[in-house]
């Protein structure tokens, strides 16, 4: 179950690094920052879907994990919430909000990987006590 974790921490946690800088490499090219954005968003939301339909490969994992429904709700809002928000950047919706809504994206993620990292520390504690 911890190894589960720490993969998903992981995955997730590179995948965030990754696409905070993405959009600052576009931005250094001649695509122009509106531009830049939209890209470093297609790209994000292609990565996000992927991340997401791997840990769904896992599910069987994922239901052995004791968690309450409250959390497993937040976390799995938490990693769909942004896919719709990069698409509806990456198509221009918005044009003006586009950077801001990639970065509230990015959050999105970094949250659902802090309350991961807190279960995976809290598990190893306890296994400390033992």
């Amino acid at each position: 179950m911890d190894a589960f974790r720490l993969r998903g921490l992981l995955e997730c946690s590179l995948l965030v690094v990754a696409f905070a800088l993405v959009p600052y490499v576009l931005g250094r090219t001649p695509l122009g920052e509106a531009t830049s954005w939209r890209v470093s968003s297609v790209l994000f939301l292609v990565s996000g879907i992927l991340a997401i339909r791997s840990t769904l490969m896992r599910r069987r994992v994922i239901a052995d994990i004791p968690a309450s429904s409250w959390i497993r709700l937040t976390i799995f809002a938490l990693y769909l919430a942004p896919p719709p928000a990069l698409f509806l950047v990456a198509i221009g919706l918005f044009e003006i909000w586009g950077p801001a809504v990639y970065l509230v994206c990015l959050l999105s993620y970094l949250l659902a990987e802090g309350i991961g990292f807190f279960r995976v520390m809290v598990s190893f504690i306890a296994a400390v006590r033992e």
